[in-house]
């Protein structure tokens, strides 16, 4: 028996039942999708939570905790919910309209995520958390989601800082003058255009006190994947993040790699568009017993007057008997500093005794009577042709207790050892006072900048001490020059896939002479003071651009097959934009090898280094080569050139300190000495060839840029 109440419910017509059930069934939808938001919500906040250290004073966390994943924006949710509400309202007319209404909703979703591409990231990679929001504004928290970060020492050697917790996070935010800056300040491109028509642009970075740069657009960035290494500086992160890569799961999806480095033979497998940090071969400068043997050898050949800028060394056991006879000729005063190093097979205190590596001290220049040492970035982009570059700005690193040549405290590790490493264990340590600007020149960390002032005010010539650490840094990476060499072309695709950031461990002597400590592949670029983050983000920044990252062809991207539909489309777009796409073109760097009268033409002028006729025909290759070279040079930022120099009797007579002359450093000295004084028509020459697409043939069918050699001389 029905209830009375239901009974006395009149009946309702079908059509507006229809329209009830269909208002109902809405929603139930609309319910459904705020309930699905809120556990997509809910989970996401436990993850996060999850991800958050317990105690960020003492917490070790990994790589991926220190990345933020992709996260749909909240205005993005707001109207997608408001969205969804509107069609999920009831029908204004009829049951047909209603059913288009319910039967739209996940369409439209559907066709909103695919036209968000801009905010959103792909299932397979992470956001790299960058401080800014998708409308370029600084959240004030540069480090956020970074505040237990990995210490990487030099040389790959990786230690965790567990002592700062949150007053080190205070004591590394920027200025406040620095974040306005970077909010105030106009975004520039996403790509550095080139000086030559026909050339692809490379992708830009920028400082942490500069603004990003402008997002490429979403066909474009999608391909911005960063393959991540457990000693990833923070400060790389911060720039490739600005720059808009993410973070790449699959193990090719990747254009960059800083990280440790790789054995010769891992170098194969780095594809024609990825850049890895480092050079096959580079430990023969950057582990100090080869490098020792280097010099040495170095020495030998061309005396010791050219190469005096390294201490007397010795590497035991093999170098004991002439340890013994330098240290009887010295006498009881001389001091010699022992870097431990284990020899295989030897275990025990042995390993620190037998592999130990000695040198003499010297008489160190002081100032407020600290011993120093100066921490000079050195980076090299090619060794075939050898592009050697020194940045302006550097590391003054002061030992933490006044020196003393008293026998009594040689034990004394905070006053003869400046190593950060060791001198922030000292409880009067100090690295800067507080604001970058007022105290550098303070405490016991320094900027080069201030050290170049106080040497002004003391009555000496910085400029010839900044002189002599030029000439140390050439002579250096020439020393490794022709192993490195080798190492490239027997393991390495392209010369674009290797580039390197060295950290030169210079002292000074009371003559202000400056002596080459080491040399380390991995320089530190930990951050844990203000003049930390303003040096070494500068240095990043200049670094990354100086690289000269390119984008991948579209059908050879990683994340589309050649051949597919998305491959055909993106690769008629490439073809069909001008000539500033920020596409790489696999002309400029063909798979082939040199064609003949290439090939004649290296091996006529490598023997005949001071024939100027060298430019007299170019070649598509030499084309190339000068153009990427001339790109380079213009886009150096802070990093100042020191090979090829400005001068062409500098060059050569650092060409004179080389096992043998090769091609492309004559052919780029002889170009630059002729445009020497007049650099715009040097410029004007190649682009006038690139305009003709000459740098994008091989061979060419241009008879004025094919090479032959002189009449009646064979080649």
């Amino acid at each position: 028996t029905m209830p009375a109440q239901q009974q006395a419910q009149p009946e309702l017509p079908h059509d507006e039942t229809e329209a009830r059930l269909l208002l109902i069934r809405a929603k139930l939808n609309q319910l459904s999708v705020q309930q699905e938001l809120a556990e997509q919500a809910e989970a996401e906040r436990q993850r996060r939570q999850r991800q958050q250290p317990r105690n960020p004073a003492t917490s070790k966390t990994t790589v991926r905790d220190r990345l933020v994943p992709s996260l749909r924006p909240p205005a993005k949710l707001q109207q997608r919910q408001q969205q969804q509400r509107l069609e999920a309202a009831p029908p204004q007319s009829g049951s047909r309209k209603a059913e288009e209404a319910t039967s739209d909703v996940d369409s439209n979703v559907v066709d909103d995520e695919d036209n968000d591409g801009d905010e959103e990231c792909d299932d397979d990679d992470e956001e790299i958390d960058d401080g800014i929001d998708d409308n370029g504004d600084n959240d004030g928290s540069l480090l956020n989601g970074l505040e237990d970060d990995l210490e990487e020492d030099d040389n790959s050697t990786m230690s965790i800082d567990t002592g700062g917790g949150s007053s080190l996070l205070a004591s590394r935010r920027p200025s406040a003058a620095a974040g306005a800056a970077a909010v105030a300040g106009p975004r520039q491109p996403a790509v550095i255009a080139s000086l030559f028509p026909n050339v692809p642009p490379v992708l830009r970075f920028s400082a942490e006190s500069d603004p990003p740069p402008e997002p490429l657009p979403w066909a474009q960035r999608r391909q911005l994947k960063w393959r991540m290494s457990s000693i990833t500086p923070v400060v790389v992160k911060r720039a490739i993040a600005r720059s808009g890569f993410r973070v790449a799961k699959k193990s090719h999806e990747w254009l960059g790699y800083f990280g440790k480095h790789m054995k010769p033979e891992g170098f194969k497998g780095v594809r024609e568009y990825q850049k890895v940090n480092h050079f096959p071969g580079s430990f023969t400068i950057g582990r100090k017993d080869r490098l020792w043997r280097c010099l040495h050898r170095m020495q030998c050949q061309y005396g010791r007057r050219e190469f005096d800028f390294f201490p007397l060394t010795f590497c035991l056991p093999g170098d004991l008997k002439q340890l013994r006879r330098a240290w009887d000729d010295a006498g009881a005063k001389q001091k010699w500093i022992v870097k431990p190093r284990p020899v295989p097979g030897v275990s025990g205190s042995e390993s620190s005794t037998s592999g130990s590596r000695c040198r003499n001290g010297g008489r160190p220049y002081l100032i407020n009577g600290s011993k120093f040492d100066l921490r000079v970035y050195v980076y090299v982009t090619s060794f075939d042709p050898l592009r050697v570059y020194v940045h302006e700005r550097g590391l003054v690193r002061f030992a933490s207790v006044p020196y003393s040549r008293s026998g009594k405290t040689i034990g004394n590790r905070f006053m003869h050892l400046t190593n950060y490493s060791v001198n922030k264990r000292n409880i009067n340590y100090s690295a800067s006072g507080g604001e970058a600007e007022e105290s550098d020149g303070e405490g016991h960390k320094w900027s080069l900048r201030a050290l170049w002032a106080h040497l002004r005010q003391a009555g000496k010539d910085p400029e010839a001490v900044w002189s002599s650490i030029k000439d140390l840094v050439v002579k250096t990476i020439i020393g490794g020059e022709s192993h490195i060499n080798s190492q490239v072309k027997a393991f390495c695709r392209r010369r674009y896939c290797v580039h390197e950031l060295f950290g030169f461990d210079i002292l000074l002597d009371d003559r202000l002479k400056p002596w080459l400590l080491e040399v380390n592949i991995s320089p530190s670029l930990h951050s844990n003071s203000l003049l930390d983050i303003e040096v070494k983000s500068a240095v990043i920044r200049d670094f990354m651009n100086l690289a000269g990252f390119q984008l991948p062809e579209p059908a050879s991207a990683m994340s589309t097959a050649p051949g597919s539909a998305s491959a055909s489309a993106m690769s008629t777009m490439a073809d069909s934009t001008s000539e500033a796409a920020p596409y790489a073109d696999r002309r400029c760097w063909p798979e082939r090898p040199l064609n003949s009268d290439e090939r004649a033409k290296k091996l006529w002028f490598s023997q005949r280094p001071d024939d100027r006729s060298i430019l007299d025909t170019l070649t598509p290759d030499d084309v190339r080569v000068l153009v990427e070279s001339m790109d380079e040079f213009a886009r150096a930022g802070e990093f100042g050139r020191v090979f090829p120099a400005g001068e062409e009797a500098v060059t050569r007579r650092y060409l004179g300190f080389m096992e043998q002359p090769r091609y492309y450093n004559l052919l780029l000295m002889h170009h630059l000495s002729r445009y020497r004084a007049c650099e715009s028509q040097g410029i004007d020459a190649l682009a006038a060839m690139c305009r003709r697409k000459l740098h994008l043939e091989s061979p060419t069918a241009d008879p004025a840029h094919q090479w032959s050699a002189p009449c009646g001389r064979r080649h």
